[in-house]
């Protein structure tokens, strides 16, 4: 028996493992406790003034789950809200922010302790035996249960739908799609601790500025099918355009626009039809997000959130409650080995197979004991993957160990195919040319390839046409300079472009010289109102009026170059050093006729290898 005496000590031996580790286990949380009801709040609101229905929303119950899916006491829970934005795995082995909001059976099973062993950073080691002792009162099992999306329309459960919100806000922060888990700890101790303790940025900007919430404009619910679907596109939007505080996208960032601002240079990104300022150049590192940075990514990430958020209770009422006249009450119930669920409204749909391995029993698929059932087998190692069930055109998410659980019911107008519900569309024919080999195919847009022409062998089939194949060698009528028509090196950094160019008896062009092939773009054309040129070369004095003009709408095939030559339509080097920042040199993009600097790259660079392609000249 535990007595009060014995109670004490064991949470005095809490306290001290919390104070010898120096953590307070709030080391994946996404945005704050604070944060996480209002943003919910918001999509509410935003869903109801979108919905003229009969659905009857509860806000304090979705409000009361987005905040304790975070387990707040002790935080377990939050090690399942990341998803890689690239591969949609989890973090050090735990599940993903998708398979935790479906996987009800590893909400209700035992805390895998040992993932925390799975990392190489070291402060991660003790919080096993922190969280040995913390889930001693819980029996070792996640806080809170099952608060799965299956228990959400199961059981007509909006608090459990509010845990599945929480999941989705989550996903609008690139610490949990970069997976760059992060830690709070007293400031005595963070000036010694490791560099992947930090607390991060971005939320702490969300927490300390709530009235932000009231100023966001959502305008559109999407409308993906599947919850799946959601936290898919929410996690690889977040991770494609922003960065977190460890895991920085130097790569991308440093050839993006640079625009120099009350004496800071910021980069800038176009997302959404906006110009949003990614990051700012440091001075002890090449990159910072400051504040002004997160407030605007705020504006992009925390509208997602609010729309994603109203699209999932958007998806939640289309199956609980398809037609909107009626307010559902589900019980589970079985039929042979399987469970339906009666919705009180004139349905009854299969919910789970059980299998051979389980047993329906009052509207549940229990696990048959071996001990009583002999030939129910060994013990099994879930290994779930989804699948689609013709006969119910839904999809299915089986175990390999016997059971079969439903996770979305394709409407009328979608057919399931593979895993997923695809919309029903009739296609209506178009007509797309494209080259296979020296052939050039047309593309009806409704699954027919047929050929159009056989190239001859003095042509080449190129951008869905037979075009001539030129000389080796164009020269430019205007400057009488001679250029390679075909690029056959590259993407490469800028010294081994100018190594590639002298090993042939060429040399890397001048920014003036590379600059004189752009066609079709009066700003950045020779003469041109951008300033830069070989001798007015530092972009904090030169880089004024060289906007560029439309991606992809050049005179040759989209490229805004001659028509005589040949290559990747992109970023090109030139051998001139842009003065503001000697580490970079000026380059040429010809998809939209930009003149830029980027990183040079190479061994002599701490910021590691920049890549573009090269076109020698003589």
């Amino acid at each position: 028996m535990t007595t009060a005496c014995s109670s004490i000590f064991r949470k005095g031996i809490l306290a001290a493992i919390a104070a010898a580790i120096t953590l307070v286990p709030a080391s994946t949380s996404g945005y704050s406790i604070k944060t996480h009801p209002r943003l919910t709040e918001r999509a509410v609101q935003f869903y109801l003034e979108q919905n003229n229905n009969n659905n009857q929303v509860d806000p304090e119950a979705l409000k009361l789950g987005s905040v304790n899916e975070d387990s707040p006491d002790i935080y377990i829970r939050s090690y399942n809200h990341f998803q890689n934005w690239e591969d949609n795995s989890g973090l050090w082995g735990f599940s993903s922010a998708a398979d935790w909001a479906e996987g009800g059976e590893l909400q209700r099973g035992q805390v895998p302790l040992d993932h925390f062993l799975n990392t190489d950073l070291l402060w991660t080691k003790p919080l096993k035996v922190f969280y040995e002792e913390a889930l001693g009162d819980f029996g070792g099992g996640y806080p809170f249960g099952d608060q799965s999306w299956q228990q959400a329309i199961k059981n007509n459960n909006q608090q459990a739908l509010g845990h599945i919100a929480h999941l989705e806000a989550d996903l609008t922060v690139p610490a949990h799609v970069r997976m760059d888990p992060h830690a709070f700890l007293p400031a005595v101790v963070r000036q010694f601790a490791d560099f992947e303790l930090h607390e991060d940025s971005y939320e702490i900007w969300a927490a300390n500025y709530p009235g932000a919430i009231s100023e966001l404009t959502p305008t559109q619910i999407p409308n993906y099918g599947s919850l799946r679907t959601f936290y898919d596109e929410t996690s690889h939007f977040t991770g494609a355009h922003f960065s977190s505080d460890n895991r920085i996208d130097t790569a991308r960032i440093s050839s993006l626009e640079r625009r120099v601002e009350d004496g800071a240079t910021y980069y800038y990104d176009t997302i959404d039809g906006k110009d949003v300022p990614i990051a700012r150049k440091g001075f002890l590192m090449p990159y910072v997000l400051d504040w002004r940075v997160l407030e605007e990514q705020w504006k992009i990430s925390g509208t997602k959130g609010v729309e994603g958020i109203a699209g999932i209770i958007t998806l939640y009422f289309e199956i609980t409650n398809p037609t909107g006249d009626c307010i559902p009450n589900p019980v589970s119930h079985c039929v042979g080995n399987n469970v339906y669920v009666d919705d009180n409204c004139g349905n009854d749909t299969l919910y789970q197979q059980c299998g051979n391995s389980y047993s329906c029993q009052e509207g549940e698929c229990n696990p048959i004991s071996n001990n009583d059932y002999p030939d129910a087998g060994s013990e099994c190692t879930p290994n779930p993957y989804l699948h689609c069930v013709d006969l119910w055109n839904a999809i299915f998410r089986n175990d390999r160990c016997g059971l079969d659980i439903l996770v979305q019911q394709c409407t009328p107008s979608q057919t399931c195919q593979t895993d997923r519900c695809v919309t029903n569309n009739t296609c209506t024919p178009s007509s797309t040319l494209y080259c296979v080999g020296n052939s050039v195919y047309n593309n009806d847009g409704c699954g027919h390839d047929t050929v159009v022409q056989n190239c001859d062998t003095d042509q080449t089939c190129q951008s869905g046409s037979c075009r001539d194949n030129p000389p080796a060698e164009y020269v430019d009528s205007n400057t009488r300079l001679h250029w390679q028509v075909n690029v056959d090196r590259g993407p490469i950094d800028e010294y081994s472009a100018e190594s590639y160019c002298q090993s042939i008896g060429w040399r890397l062009p001048t920014i003036s010289e590379l600059r004189s092939l752009i066609r079709g773009c009066a700003t950045t054309v020779t003469g041109g109102s951008c300033e830069i040129t070989n001798e007015c070369n530092s972009f904090d004095h030169c880089n004024t009026g060289c906007q560029p003009c439309a991606t992809g709408s050049g005179p040759d095939n989209g490229c805004y170059w001659p028509n005589q030559l040949q290559g990747t339509c992109s970023y090109y080097w030139t051998s001139t050093v842009d003065t503001f920042d000697t580490r970079s040199n000026w380059m040429v993009g010809f998809r939209n006729a930009q003149i830029n600097s980027h990183l040079k790259g190479g061994s002599t660079n701490d910021e590691g290898s920049h890549s573009h392609y090269v076109r020698c000249v003589k």
